[in-house]
This record gives C-alpha cells, sequence and structure tokens, in this order.
C-alpha cells in the first residue's frame, strides 16, 4: 500500500466514506436501477475491491475503468486509491483507438468495463499486458475477495483526461486531498440538508463525478442514471424524492421541452415536487434559458467554475439574479493558492500589468500537478460571457442603451438566416463564418468570402455597399448567395452551409464523386459515406 497504515486517514476519500458507513451503515448510500446499496454494504465492497486491485497490480499502478453508470464504479472510485493505485476514468463514449491510446499513455496495468466497452479495445489492446476484467466477473470477484485492512492513507487517486477541446486530452491526477478541498468548498457554500437525496446523470467518468464522493462523505444517498433522458430523470426524482441533481444547459433545454410537451398534474412531466436545487458547470446558461428554468422548477440554481486539474471547482455561486439579460461575470481568485504566495487575497489585480504580475507569481507546479495564474472560463452555452468583466474594465459596452450589439471593429458586416438561428459574420480580412446563434457553434468557414477589396480598406468600411459586395440566405437558411458588383465580371456565388445539401448540388451537376481533397476543402470534413 501507498504507506502502510494500518486503518485509513480521515484525509482520503475512502476514509471519508468508512468513516460515514461506521456511523450509518443502514442508510442507503447508492441507487443502481433496482439495486440498493447501504453504507456497510458499500464500506465492505470498498475494503474488498482494495484487496482485489492491489493483488492484481503493482505498488502505485494503474486502474482503468470504462462503461455505463454501475455500482461497480462506485467500488473503484474508493477502492483503487484505497490500494495505493490511481483510477484512470475513461469515457464509454469514445471510439475504440481513442480509448486504447489513454489506456496506453495511463499505463493501465488492469482494466475494469462493460461488454460493449471492452469489446471495443480488446482488438487494440492484444499485445498489451493488461488483465481485462468485464462488470460482471468483477461483481463475482468483489464478493470473493476477503476485505483488506492495510488501506493508503493519501497520495494520488484519479486520473481523469481532459476533454481535448483545444488539444489532445491530457491526463490529470486528482489527488486525495484535492477531491477533499473541492468538496469541502462546495459545501461551504452549499451545504446539504439532513434529508438531500442526489440524482446524478452524467457518465461516471466525468468530474462532475466528485459529486458523488460529496454526499456520500455528508451521508446521503446518490441515485445513478446510466444515461440521461427527460423520463429517465424525471421518474428516478419522483421515486426517490431527489432534492438536488446537476444538469448541462442540453440537458435542461431537452428537459424543459418534453415537460411542456407531456406534462400536467399526473402525466410524466409534472413539475417535480421534492427538488429544491440543480447545479451546474463551466460556462453561465444562457440567460433565456435559466429564466425558463426558474419559471418551471422555482428552485435554486448553484454555478459552479473551475477545471478537470482542480477537481473541479474553484468556485461556485448562487444564481439567484433572474432578472438579467446576461449572467454576472467577475474575476474569481484562488484565495488559498494567494495567501499561499504570500500574496494579499483583498488586493484583486486593478490593472492589466497587475494582472500579468499576479500571473506569473501564481503560476508553477503544485507536486504533479501544473498550477496556471489566470484562466478564463469557457463554454460553447454562452462562450462572450467570461470576457465581460475584462471587455467592461476597458470601457467597452456589447450592446447600448437601445439593446443594439455596438460595432467592435473586428466585424464588417452580420446577417441573420430567415429564422435567426445561425448569423453570417465577415472579418476585416475577407474571412467569414455561419454561426447558430443559439449555441455559438460554428456551422461553416468561409475564408476569402469577402476578399474584394485589399484588407486595408476593408478595415475601415461599415456597409455592404462599400466593400463592393452583399449577401443574402435562402429562406430555409441552408443556401447563402454572395453578390459581387464591381468585378471585371459581376458575378453570384452561392455558398452551401450544409454538406449534405452541398452534395446533392454536386451530383447533380457532375458525374463523379467528390475526391477526399474537396470534400475536406468543401465540407471541411471527411466525405460521408454513400447512402
Amino acid at each position: 500500500m501507498s504507506e502502510g497504515n494500518s486503518s485509513p486517514a480521515a484525509a482520503t476519500i475512502h476514509g471519508r466514506l468508512l468513516d460515514v458507513a461506521a456511523r450509518q451503515p443502514d442508510r442507503i448510500a447508492v441507487v443502481d436501477g433496482e439495486r440498493r446499496c447501504d453504507f456497510g454494504e458499500l464500506a465492505g465492497r470498498v475494503r474488498r475491491a482494495a484487496g482485489a486491485v492491489a493483488s492484481r497490480t503493482p505498488p502505485r499502478g494503474r486502474v482503468a475503468v470504462v462503461g455505463g453508470n454501475r455500482l461497480a464504479w462506485m467500488d473503484l472510485y474508493y477502492g483503487v486509491p484505497a490500494a495505493g493505485r490511481i483510477l484512470t476514468l475513461l469515457n464509454h463514449r469514445l471510439a475504440g483507438a481513442e480509448l486504447a491510446s489513454q489506456i496506453i499513455r495511463s499505463s493501465a496495468s488492469l482494466l475494469v468495463g462493460d461488454d460493449a466497452s471492452l469489446e471495443k479495445v480488446r482488438p487494440l489492446l492484444s499485445d498489451r499486458p493488461l488483465a481485462v476484467i468485464s462488470f460482471t466477473e468483477w461483481e463475482e470477484i468483489v464478493a470473493a475477495t476477503p476485505e483488506s485492512a492495510d488501506l493508503a492513507s493519501g497520495g494520488a487517486a484519479w486520473l481523469i483526461y481532459t476533454s481535448g477541446t483545444t488539444a489532445r486530452p491530457k491526463g490529470a491526477v486528482l489527488s486525495h486531498r484535492s477531491l477533499l478541498a473541492a468538496i469541502d468548498s462546495t459545501t461551504a457554500v452549499r451545504p446539504l440538508t439532513r434529508d438531500a437525496v442526489y440524482v446524478f446523470p452524467f457518465p461516471l467518468c466525468h468530474v462532475a463525478g466528485y459529486n458523488v464522493v460529496l454526499h456520500h462523505v455528508a451521508g446521503r444517498p446518490v441515485v445513478l442514471l446510466d444515461r440521461f433522458t427527460p423520463d429517465a430523470w424525471l421518474t428516478a426524482v419522483d421515486t426517490h424524492g431527489a432534492t438536488s441533481t446537476s444538469l448541462a444547459a442540453t440537458m435542461l433545454h431537452d428537459l424543459l421541452d418534453h415537460m411542456e410537451k407531456t406534462g400536467n398534474e399526473t402525466g410524466p412531466g409534472r413539475r417535480p415536487r421534492t427538488l429544491r436545487s440543480i447545479a451546474y458547470g463551466a460556462a453561465p446558461m444562457p440567460s433565456a434559458l435559466l429564466r425558463r428554468a426558474h419559471a418551471a422548477f422555482g428552485v435554486a440554481f448553484w454555478q459552479g467554475y473551475g477545471m478537470t486539474e482542480l477537481s473541479p471547482v474553484s468556485h461556485c455561486m448562487p444564481d439567484d439574479r433572474t432578472d438579467m439579460d446576461l449572467n454576472s461575470s467577475g474575476l474569481a481568485l484562488n484565495v488559498s493558492l494567494y495567501q499561499r504566495q504570500g500574496m494579499d487575497p483583498g488586493r484583486p489585480p486593478a490593472t492589466w500589468d497587475d494582472l500579468l504580475e499576479q500571473a506569473r507569481r501564481l503560476t508553477g507546479k503544485d507536486g504533479e500537478k501544473d498550477i496556471w495564474g489566470t484562466v478564463f472560463p469557457k463554454g460553447t452555452a454562452d462562450p462572450i460571457s467570461p470576457l465581460l468583466a475584462f471587455n467592461w474594465q476597458n470601457g467597452g459596452e456589447l450592446v447600448d442603451e437601445r439593446r443594439r450589439v455596438v460595432d467592435l471593429g473586428s466585424v464588417v458586416q452580420v446577417v441573420f438566416t430567415p429564422d435567426g438561428r445561425r448569423v453570417l459574420g465577415v472579418g476585416p480580412n475577407g474571412d467569414a463564418g455561419v454561426w447558430a446563434v443559439r449555441t455559438g457553434e460554428m456551422i461553416a468557414g468561409l475564408p476569402g468570402f469577402g476578399n474584394l477589396v485589399p484588407s486595408e480598406r476593408l478595415a475601415g468600411q461599415r456597409s455592404w455597399s462599400e466593400v463592393e459586395t452583399g449577401a443574402a440566405f435562402s429562406p430555409d437558411g441552408r443556401l447563402l448567395a454572395e453578390v459581387r458588383r464591381r468585378q471585371p465580371v459581376p458575378s453570384v456565388r452561392v455558398w452551401a452551409l450544409d454538406p449534405e445539401l452541398l452534395l446533392q448540388i454536386a451530383r447533380r451537376r457532375v458525374t463523379r464523386s467528390l475526391t477526399a481533397e474537396e470534400c475536406r476543402r468543401y465540407l471541411q470534413r471527411s466525405c460521408p459515406k454513400e447512402g
């Protein structure tokens, strides 16, 4: 074991769980479908899991888990760190090659998972010294293994790969200390009630799983959903009298739509009676969605910020302003990090020079963990909000008193589709893009769209007539026409924003299939498979 103590320390996630189990062994800890597991049973499973892992892996080894939400995840959440090993949490929705890459990079010597996930990776790992155990086999192993009394007292607990939105996913090592710091900080701001029941709808591979540990160390039950659907969530909340949950913006949107279509006082879409709070993280909720949710649920909404490396929360706050057109934005400071560097958290950066200097002083390493002095939280639901504070600091505005978008100097023109769901923006260098208004996701990039005149002339223009071009969307928003007025030969170009539509047009005009290069150039992706 990591330090060979005869009893787990209170500074470990398994130690906290075992302490709760000793005080209230008969209370329910986990609900997995029809299965109920109390704290006493869970404590025994964790001790047996620690023994099973220790007998099959080297000291300080890595154990990977992949698959849908099951009770086995709870064994491994606590049991692997209890054995002095590191649990690698893998996303079962990844492709086989992506999973295999993360297993290899993590140096895992044991893999536990559901059959579907294991089938994806077995052929890719056949030459690796890797023991593979299915969830079904794991149940048999846990039942047959004696409880271990020699449990680790600290060190690294989990290894989670980041989402990889900006680069290849990076493995973030989370220690017992960092997980418990996030749990204690969250509990201090968002204390749990004695009757708290939590529904967890995310995959347990996500760092949001720290909420499961948070409720367990408070002695409260967690209801696992194998997969989020509005019906499954509403049923779970109603059946178990859930008081809290966590939801992403997309989940909340689907849930509200479902309730509006099916809801009544007795039907499946009725308003949950026992729910009191909903937590969400990373990006702010779109204001319209948040107001809609407040009206539908009448519960408290809690917003958390952080990152996987912070396990994951740096701060959380109640969203008690429902009348705002824009979400609250500001700078969040890590008080303990400031104090550790001998800096006063009561004196935040007042200028850009202050921000840069403080960021440099705060940047460094904490064991295996990289510490960044400044982080800009960002999400697709509302990507501009985190930058508002800096915009306002410099005297900028995004909307004027008449609620019109202010010219930021970096966009020549914008045009909305007829249904208002998409918007075209053209930059001063002539490049353009089409974005989804609701999510901010880029649908199509149009390089060179407006390069009719030199960029130095475009930078000072304000209207389409001045830049000698024009644009209009088709009624269904799938085609964009670009008018070139003053070329040697005036012309109109039509841009297809939907890859399938472009393929249909190409098939009508040519007798051959698009080449791989043409697909990359025009569709910005690989060629679709022929139907």
